[in-house]
């Protein structure tokens, strides 16, 4: 059945780690006892019923639309929880990052510190996914400081500039 092959592909991206508040779950909402029977069923996932009308595809899930929007297309609450699952995944990342950040400044000196350093840097220049918070840079400023590296401060901070120049607000 369909349900079985949704939660063996849920079962399996859990399993190799993915959070569950990183996906979410589109379902046709034809019956209203069914839906929540699987709402309730995918309560860790953000859980996205819709109905087809006039050629149009609806969400009317009372969490996820505005009460003077009701209802809202799908495609605009696609779009609002893709938002909101990037901020989401960002801090988390951050989080991550800056722990571990942490730690290579709390246990390393000198040139191992520069070492370690220079390794996040290349780490950071690899993955073009993640953009610098400004919480990272002044972290990263600190740890440069540390080990006197002011070339790769000006680096970061030019790069910081230009990651900030290039940001466009898409509307909602």
């Amino acid at each position: 059945s369909r349900q079985a092959t949704l939660f063996y592909h849920l079962g399996v991206r859990e399993s190799v780690g993915n959070d569950p508040r990183s996906s979410y779950i589109l379902y046709d909402q034809q019956d209203a006892d069914k839906t929540n029977n699987m709402r309730v069923l995918c309560r860790d996932y953000t859980f996205i019923p819709y109905t087809v009308k006039d050629g149009q595809v609806w969400c009317s899930e009372e969490k996820l639309v505005n009460k003077e929007d009701s209802p809202l297309e799908l495609s605009r609450v696609i779009y609002r929880v893709n938002s909101e699952m990037h901020l989401c995944l960002r801090k988390s990342y951050d989080e991550v990052f800056l722990k571990s950040l942490r730690h290579v400044r709390e246990t390393l000196r000198g040139k191992e510190l520069a070492q370690a350093l220079s390794q996040v840097r290349q780490r950071m220049e690899e993955d073009n996914s993640h953009s610098l918070s400004g919480e990272v840079v002044v972290f990263l400023m600190l740890c440069y400081r540390d080990v006197q590296d002011y070339d790769t401060m000006i680096q970061l901070a030019e790069q910081h500039l230009q990651l900030m120049s290039d940001i466009k607000i898409i509307p909602s």
